[in-house]
């Protein structure tokens, strides 16, 4: 079923296999110290202890073996989802190798992971056993049985599945393999199949295994999971798919059945637990524990250990004075992977704490991520930096509160719509006469900081920054944030930035510079509102009558007061029935603007 092929890749280290690693290393090497010093007591310790330390062992244990199970579930699902999203197609056989390539690096329990079509085209990619390079294979399956009855069973259930055992000829070996199908609609159109070895299970027994515990997965007789199992796997064949507890050199497991069966229960642990107690044939007392797995449970396979009785019954005083030794061991594991954690984890809390900056469009707070030696962090803080530089730049053309819009609800936000909007016009008087004065870079840098003061005043008052025209600004309040009295924010707008101007001309004054004069216009109506122009090319703005009214209010500001340092002249329909103390309200009669049949009755607001 298997083709080979030579080619080598070497293995990178990332972030979640590494971080695992390092931080299950500390706390295994506590967790197994103060297991084997806790226990090392007398046979009254053992009544009262015995039976935590049992049960806390083998739980872990079990644990152990279905959480590796669970992420080769993970895997396959991964690959499977993105086949049917369309991030990677089924005919794209290199970039499913590479899909498969980064599924291994995660998870070194697995042997193999195929990619199998409805036809029996197959790419997959094979770790060895032995020194985990990963070889891509492409071709068609041999086992055209397994992959019939497989399929098959795919497409009557429709999800994720473990078939039963199976022996493959061309590697000498039962596997245990994962289907989950590859579904376009309800049709099931291929197969991802990850396999794991007896070899490789029997390779995690051995990493939890030392020269006081061996592990080992068990069924009756049959034996699943061996740090010896390497010696038996030649005699395995498709009718005999597991090795005898006889197979493999462990004289203790092999006669286990004949070992004292001791009362589990009145130990304390549970009726799926199993507890043997015998000599070794070195003449050294033993413990054999078995677990048999629960309703419900990941995992359907007895999961076994047995370990030196040593490890129990060593003296009281022993068992305390090695205690302080295990505590002061926690403790500097504890510490190590606490700064370890946080060390990998300092950038990744930037990055959440960034988004949440970014989400909010509080992009002056966020901090440019620093590089890191961990490749998914670097490339994480290369990413995010890029793409906080591109939101900088983005919402320097395009009015902040459309981007939170867009951030949270999506494009259509921006599709044209008529709205009651109130619309302001600003406009500094005489400027011709103070620019001639100035080069065009000094003109520049006033116009910027004129701006600034009026664009600030505008902005924390809600309003949306249309255009900027010369040295004039034009917003407007109700979108795209909709507002029930779109009117008061354009007149508070306007208040501050009488407030802002007076207070940057008593500046202005102190420098010996002219005092800056403005005229400001606002008038509320119905406004076409929303992404106006052609598709290459938009502009979130406004149209209608509104803006012309808004407008020539504001022009007509030269004529009612000259010498004023700020004119606001406003429509009736803005001042209504709005109630603010803060500013005074003057009629200056029906004014006929160019372009309306019907006068516009004007107001002077004044601050």
């Amino acid at each position: 079923m298997f083709l080979g092929a030579d080619c080598f890749v070497a293995l990178r280290l990332r972030l979640t296999p590494t971080l695992a690693t390092v931080i299950g290393v500390f706390i295994l090497l506590t967790t197994v110290t103060i297991v084997v010093i806790e226990f090392r007591s007398s046979q009254n310790i053992i009544r009262s202890l015995g039976s935590d330390f049992i049960w806390t062992s083998m739980q872990g244990l079990s644990l152990e073996f279905d959480g590796r199970g669970m992420d080769v579930e993970d895997q396959a699902l991964f690959i499977a989802s993105s086949i049917e999203a369309g991030t990677v197609l089924l005919e794209d056989k290199q970039n499913i190798a590479l899909f498969i390539y980064g599924a291994l690096a995660g998870t070194v329990q697995t042997s193999s992971i195929w990619v199998i079509d409805q036809n029996g085209r197959t790419v997959g990619v094979e770790q060895g056993d032995s020194d985990g390079v990963m070889t891509p294979n492409f071709g068609r399956v041999e086992d055209t049985a397994f992959l019939l009855e497989t399929f098959k069973f795919a497409q009557s259930t429709k999800d994720p599945f473990w078939t039963e055992p199976v022996f493959f000829a061309s590697k000498g070996q039962s596997y245990f393999v994962h289907a989950v199908p590859i579904l376009e609609g309800d049709k099931t159109i291929g197969l991802v199949l990850s396999t794991v070895s007896l070899r490789r299970v029997s390779e995690i027994a051995d990493e939890m295994s030392d020269e006081y515990l061996t592990v080992f997965m068990i069924d009756d007789e049959a034996l699943l999971a061996h740090p010896n199992m390497k010696d038996a796997l030649p005699n395995l064949s498709s009718k005999r798919l597991f090795p005898s507890i006889n197979d493999v050199s462990d004289p203790f497991l092999a006669n286990y059945k004949s070992l004292e069966k001791l009362p589990a229960e009145e130990l304390g642990l549970e009726e799926n637990f199993e507890l043997y107690f015998g000599t070794d044939a070195s003449g050294q007392e033993r413990f054999l524990v078995i677990r048999h797995p629960l309703e419900g449970e990941f995992s359907t396979i007895p999961i076994g250990a047995h370990f030196d009785a040593a490890v129990l019954v060593q003296p009281y005083e022993q068992m305390l004075r090695s205690s302080y030794l295990a505590v002061a061991i926690l403790l500097v594991a504890l510490v190590c992977a606490i700064l370890l954690a946080r060390w990998i984890a300092r950038p990744v809390r930037r990055a959440a704490s960034g988004a949440r900056h970014v989400a909010a469009l509080e992009l002056e707070a966020v901090q440019t991520l620093p590089a890191s030696n961990i490749r998914e962090l670097n490339d994480l803080a290369s990413g995010f930096n890029s793409m906080v530089g591109v939101l900088n730049a983005f919402v320097r053309y395009v009015p902040r509160s459309l981007v939170r819009r867009i951030l949270s609800e999506g494009s259509d936000v921006s599709a044209p719509a008529e709205r009651q909007l109130a619309v302001l016009f600003t406009d500094i008087a005489g400027f011709t006469s103070i620019s001639e004065k100035m080069s065009a870079v000094e003109t520049a840098e006033f116009i910027n900081q004129h701006l600034t003061i009026v664009g600030g005043a505008i902005e924390r008052h809600g309003g949306t920054i249309d255009k900027y025209i010369g040295d004039s600004v034009m917003a407007f309040w109700g979108a795209p944030e909709q507002s029930e009295h779109p009117e008061k924010h354009a007149l508070a707008a306007a208040n501050a930035i009488t407030l802002a101007i007076r207070a940057d001309n008593k500046a202005r004054e102190d420098k010996g510079l002219p005092p800056v004069r403005i005229r400001i216009g606002l008038h509320v109506g119905p406004l076409v509102v929303g992404d106006i122009g052609a598709p290459g090319r938009v502009n979130y703005t406004v149209i209608g009558d509104t803006v012309n009214i808004a407008s020539r209010l504001e022009s007509m500001g030269r004529d009612v007061d000259p010498s004023a340092d700020v004119v606001i002249l406003a429509s009736r329909e803005v001042i209504g029935k709005l109630d603010m103390p803060d500013i005074s309200v003057e009629s200056i009669g029906n004014r006929t603007v160019k372009g309306k049949l019907e006068p516009v009755e004007v107001v002077r607001v004044s601050v």
